[in-house]
């Protein structure tokens, strides 16, 4: 679980420590945010990811093998309890997967006018098992933000990122969090 304590600072995301999620909203800020938290850390085979939400769309992760599944579990949005505990899930990725990592402005982007849901975007990720990260992440805006004309009316963003085949690279920096290849 990772912990939201108001009365104490952040502490480091480099997972020695749960995430303090409260500090990161000050006292005088009454506006409820949303979350994804997301770690990779190298392994023999792949990465472990270990992903916390609060209030924001889970990840969807596509296998080698043409599936497509939520990652993790709903926690409540920042700010709707000094006392947040967010649920950490863990899963193994390989060589071939794909993790999409998107807001709520992706489905909701031209809401109330039009919404789409999850099973849409795990349809369009079920289509690319060999796709690149960019190919994916031009498909799924494409088809699902370019067919209107308007603008959207909410923040969109989309992180897809694919493991590569061949041995993981971890340069010094990794421990800070930055740094891991796979090649």
């Amino acid at each position: 679980m990772a912990k939201a304590q108001s009365s104490n600072p952040p502490v480091s995301t480099s997972g020695a420590q749960p995430l303090n999620w409260s500090a990161l909203l000050t006292q005088h800020e009454r506006w409820l945010r949303t979350v994804v938290y997301a770690r990779l850390e190298p392994t023999d085979r792949g990465f472990t990811l270990t992903v916390s939400s609060g209030g924001h769309p889970l990840p969807l992760l596509l296998r080698r093998d043409g599936s497509v599944n939520e990652v993790g579990a709903h926690g409540l949005v920042l700010g709707a309890n000094p006392d947040l505990e967010l649920p950490e899930s863990t899963v193994e990725l390989q060589p071939g997967d794909t993790l999409l990592l998107y807001t709520d402005g992706l489905t909701e982007a031209y809401a109330p006018a039009y919404t789409s849901a999850r099973p849409d975007i795990q349809s369009l990720l079920e289509a690319h098992p060999t796709s690149s990260a960019n190919e994916i992440a031009e498909d799924v805006y494409r088809k699902m933000l370019d067919f209107s004309p308007s603008e959207p009316r909410d923040d969109v963003a989309l992180v897809v990122l694919r493991i590569g085949e061949g041995p993981v690279a971890v340069s010094p920096d990794a421990a800070a969090g930055a740094g891991v290849e796979s090649r």
